[in-house]
C-alpha cells in the first residue's frame, strides 16, 4: 500500500509518513506466512501508526509508534487505544516517538504520567540528492544480483547480529519498485550491505551494516555516496535516514558517516517507552 506524502518539505509530517512507507514496504514484501510468523505489521490506529515485530517484543526499534500527535492531536482515547492494541498483540512495552510540534503540547508529560520512561533519541538527517564522488577506491559497490541475495542476507544478519529466523526480512524488498540493494566488496569479499528506497522525490537510506572484522575500512562511506548518487539519478531531490543520537557512553559511527557525507539534522525525535499494562 502506498501512502500519499504531503507537500511541505522536511517537516515531521512528511518524514514520519515516509518512514512509515518504508516499513510498510518491508512488511508487504514478506510472504504472508513469514509476516505472520514474525508479527511484522504496520497497524493503522486513530491518530498514529503502530509498527510491530511481535516475535521479538523486546526489540523496540520495531515495536514502536510513528506519527502520534503529528497529523492530529493525540487524545486520551487514542493513547489508550494504542496501549490496548499493543497489549492484545503481546507487547509489554511500546516505544513512542515524539517530534517537534507534537500535539498536545503536554503529550510527553501525559505519557510519563502513565509510567513511560525516556529512551535514546533518534535524529532524522537529510541532504540534497546529487552526484558525488566515490568515497574509497579500495571499495567496490555494486547492486545485488538475484543470485547474490544469500550473500546479502548473510552480511546483514551477521552485521546486525540478527537471529537466523529474521532472514526473510533481508530479502523482503528484493525486486519491489523503488528499491535497490547493494553490497560493498573489498578484495573480492562482500564486507557490507545497504539499501536505497526512492519514493515521491525522496530517497531513504537504510539496511546499512558492515561485518565486524571489516569495519573502519570505508565500506559504509562508499555505500552512502553510491546511494546518494543513485537516488539523484532516480529522480530524488532529497535523501534522508534515521540515526540514533550519539551520547557520551554510546558513540554512533553511523551518525559520523552521515555527517561526513553532508547530512544535516531535520529534527530530533525523542522516545519514551510506554508500558501497555500487559500482565504475564
Amino acid at each position: 500500500m502506498t501512502h500519499v506524502i504531503p507537500s511541505g518539505g522536511l517537516t515531521p509530517q512528511t518524514l514520519e509518513l515516509l518512514e512509515r512507507q518504508v516499513l510498510t514496504e518491508l512488511s508487504d514484501g514478506l510472504t504472508p506466512a513469514d509476516r505472520d510468523a514474525l508479527g511484522l505489521f504496520v497497524h493503522d490506529l486513530p491518530g498514529a501508526f503502530l509498527v510491530t515485530l511481535t516475535r521479538y517484543p523486546q526489540v523496540l526499534d520495531f515495536n514502536r509508534t510513528i506519527n502520534l500527535g503529528v497529523t492530529e492531536p493525540a487524545t486520551d482515547e487514542a493513547i489508550e487505544g494504542l496501549r490496548t492494541r499493543a497489549r492484545a498483540l503481546g507487547l509489554p512495552n511500546v516505544m513512542v516517538g515524539l517530534v517537534p510540534g507534537v500535539q498536545p503540547d503536554d503529550l510527553g508529560n501525559r505519557l510519563l504520567g502513565l509510567g513511560a520512561r525516556p529512551a535514546r533519541a533518534w535524529m532524522q538527517v537529510w541532504r540534497e540528492a546529487a552526484s558525488v564522488p566515490q568515497a574509497s577506491p579500495d571499495v567496490q559497490v555494486r547492486q545485488v544480483m538475484p543470485d547474490e541475495y544469500a550473500t546479502f542476507g548473510s552480511v546483514m544478519l551477521r552485521g546486525f547480529s540478527m537471529p537466523p529466523d529474521l532472514e526473510p526480512m533481508t530479502r523482503a524488498v528484493s525486486g519491489r519498485p523503488g528499491w535497490t540493494d547493494y553490497l560493498a566488496w573489498i578484495g573480492g569479499v562482500a564486507v557490507a550491505c545497504a539499501s536505497l528506497y526512492v519514493h515521491g522525490g525522496y530517497g531513504w537510506l537504510g539496511n546499512a551494516t558492515t561485518l565486524p572484522e571489516w569495519r573502519r575500512h570505508g565500506a559504509q562511506s562508499a555505500l552512502i555516496t553510491r546511494r546518494i548518487t543513485d537516488a539523484a539519478r532516480a529522480g530524488a531531490h532529497t535523501v534522508f535516514t534515521q540515526v540514533a543520537e550519539e551520547v557520551p557512553d554510546k558513540p554512533n559511527p553511523s551518525e559520523h558517516n552521515m555527517r561526513r557525507a553532508g547530512f544535516r539534522t531535520a529534527y530530533r525525535r525523542d522516545h519514551l517507552i510506554l508500558p501497555t499494562g500487559l500482565v504475564h
